[in-house]
């Protein structure tokens, strides 16, 4: 009940919206181990939404959600490792985040382990890794995630990774297109 609270007032669904009040009942939500409030905090600390941006704080809710196995709250503790936000850059950390969102199927995790994998000099002569790397962006082109679709059309142009391929990579970035990502218009 305490969550619902702090959604209703967050969104003004049935009451009048009130950012003090929707920060109480998730903080007394978060506070009894609610995953859901804990990820909402998180966002609200990470994004500035209705409180003071505090990267460190939101990077604290994130955790406690993703030890729940919050997969949206592991995603989004891999952006502030990835980024060094609210803590010290660590891609090795990022990279543990991006997996545990990658296997409840999130595109963008899968699409962020491949970028992370493929910009790594290690990796590049690493042949098991880059098919690793080619495999999650495999996975989130699957789901039809515009960046993924643009990534590949940037290997397969380049011949980065993969062998160059300028049909399939016009069919990639057509697709993007078609999905709104802009570079690929």
């Amino acid at each position: 009940a305490q969550y619902n609270l702090g959604v209703m007032y967050s969104l003004g669904q049935g009451t009048a919206k009130d950012p003090k009040q929707a920060l109480h009942w998730y903080l007394a939500a978060a506070n009894q181990g609610d995953a859901s409030a804990q990820y909402n905090l998180g966002l609200m600390y990470a994004t500035g939404q209705d409180i003071e941006r505090d990267e460190a704080v939101a990077l604290a809710w994130y955790q406690l959600a993703a030890d729940q196995g919050d997969a949206s709250a592991a995603f989004n503790l891999g952006l502030l490792h990835a980024q060094g936000l609210g803590t010290a850059r660590d891609l090795s950390l990022a990279t543990q985040c991006f997996e545990r969102a990658a296997q409840t199927g999130i595109a963008q995790a899968h699409n962020n382990l491949a970028a992370l994998a493929l910009q790594n000099p290690a990796s590049a002569s690493d042949g098991a890794a880059t098919r690793q790397a080619l495999e999650h962006l495999q996975a989130a082109a699957d789901q039809d995630d515009a960046l993924a679709h643009f990534n590949w059309g940037q290997l397969r142009l380049h011949g980065q990774a993969v062998a160059a391929a300028p049909q399939e990579a016009y069919a990639h970035f057509e697709r993007a297109a078609q999905l709104g990502h802009a570079p690929a218009m």
